[in-house]
């Protein structure tokens, strides 16, 4: 990896994070000396949905920077808009049938991901009410030991109680079995049904797919830097799905963009996307919970991203903390508030390439939490030991992670070898 990703979780004005980070934008490692030379910036918006084209603000911003537009036949080429959004309307009008297939199979996947939630409600609210009913006969059992006890044998427990406990234990873990098996299949649904649309429109072998596909890559292969703001998850998702541009994305990364995210955008990149209920006041329901909403574009795979962290998850309760990390199975979830950044770049160490995740937000840390419950908080300048980092591997020739404290916590165990 030549690039890097800024990771945040919802800066409130996008014009901050440009001003905060003025120094890094105005850099670049790109392999084209000429995109080296013009810094140049590409914006994906999608989000923003009607407004997509509102960016004004953001171009006023990098101009204060140093990144300044380049006009050429009336057109900014040096800071561009992506607009796949439109881009995606716009080819609708060109081609009514792929229209009509896409929008039958977006309206069957809403009416899937109905029944997903549904699902996911009633399973959260049940392992909820079996966790307070076990937890009333063994008040010092935590969550994190529910989900993770072995099954013993009969024979081994001594008395009726520690029976009562093995079946109410093994009872929460086949509910949580459960979520996440509904959460695979949402997954395979989700891509059958896209793959099913691609098919039967024909989009791949219409010319001016094609060729508005070529551009956009174009447009993501020859940028310095790109910005994915937050929004509208479902939007950003679908259209940048829909033109194909993950293996794009990923391959700026090796040429040298720096990527800069925020919330949507920062999911979008990650191997799982997980998002609030979207659907639950139309049910009636206040409590919201969290949902696997699709699998992401992985350029980012061994870590799971919780965008408005303290607006979200109770960070303070360890329970809530081990169901998160069990039930989207992430030995490494971070959660990002809006001053919160994590830098993912890389670096040589006895000439061999590490990746590496940093906290560099001078205002609030990165919050780090795994299965066992218990939560850091990283301070501007640390580094997290993510798998395959330098700071990893050197934490595997130390005593057993269950016994090293990291930050003034314990936070990773002997298991994450296997990330």
């Amino acid at each position: 990896m030549i690039g890097s990703i800024l990771f945040n979780g919802n800066v409130i004005r996008e014009q901050d994070f440009i001003y905060q980070f003025a120094d890094r934008i105005s850099q670049s490692n790109h392999i084209d000396p000429i995109v080296r030379d013009s810094k140049k910036v590409l914006l994906i918006t999608a989000a923003w949905r009607d407004n997509e084209f509102n960016e004004q603000h953001v171009k006023d911003a990098l101009a204060e920077v140093g990144i300044k537009s380049q006009y050429r036949g009336g057109f900014d080429a040096n800071i561009q808009n992506l607009c796949v959004y439109h881009k995606w309307l716009q080819y609708y009008k060109h081609n009514p049938f792929a229209c009509d297939v896409y929008t039958q199979a977006i309206n069957t996947l809403l009416k899937i991901k109905r029944f997903y939630q549904e699902r996911n409600s009633e399973l959260v609210h049940l392992l909820q009410r079996h966790t307070i009913m076990l937890r009333k006969e063994f008040p010092n059992l935590s969550l994190e030991r529910i989900l993770s006890s072995g099954n013993q044998s009969i024979s081994s427990l001594e008395n009726t109680q520690e029976l009562f406990a093995n079946y109410a234990c093994r009872e929460v873990q086949k509910t949580l079995d459960y979520l996440i098996g509904g959460d695979e299949l949402q997954a395979q649904m989700s891509q059958n049904i896209q793959e099913f649309a691609k098919g039967k429109s024909g989009v791949f072998a219409d010319h001016v797919y094609q060729q508005t596909r070529r551009e956009l890559v174009e447009k993501i292969l020859s940028s310095n830097s790109i910005f994915i703001f937050g929004g509208d998850i479902s939007t950003l998702y679908h259209s940048l799905r829909f033109w194909e541009l993950q293996d794009a994305l990923k391959e700026a990364l090796l040429r040298g963009t720096n990527f800069y995210t925020v919330s949507a955008g920062s999911m979008v990149l990650g191997q799982k996307i997980i998002v609030y209920d979207d659907f639950q006041e139309l049910r009636g329901q206040k409590p919201r919970h969290f949902e696997f909403f699709d699998n992401g574009f992985g350029l980012v795979k061994k870590m799971t991203l919780f965008p408005h962290c303290k607006d979200r998850i109770q960070t303070d309760d360890p329970d809530n903390l081990a169901y998160l990390a069990h039930r989207f199975q992430g030995k490494v979830c971070v959660g990002l508030n809006e001053d919160s950044f994590l830098l993912l770049d890389s670096h040589t160490h006895n000439n061999q390439l590490y990746p590496r995740y940093t906290s560099v937000g001078k205002k609030d840390g990165v919050y780090v939490f795994d299965p066992s419950g218990q939560k850091i908080c990283l301070d501007y300048g640390e580094e997290l030991p993510v798998p395959g980092t330098f700071c990893w591997h050197q934490q595997q020739n130390r005593p057993p992670l269950s016994q090293e404290v990291y930050s003034g916590q314990t936070l990773w165990n002997e298991d994450n070898k296997n990330i």
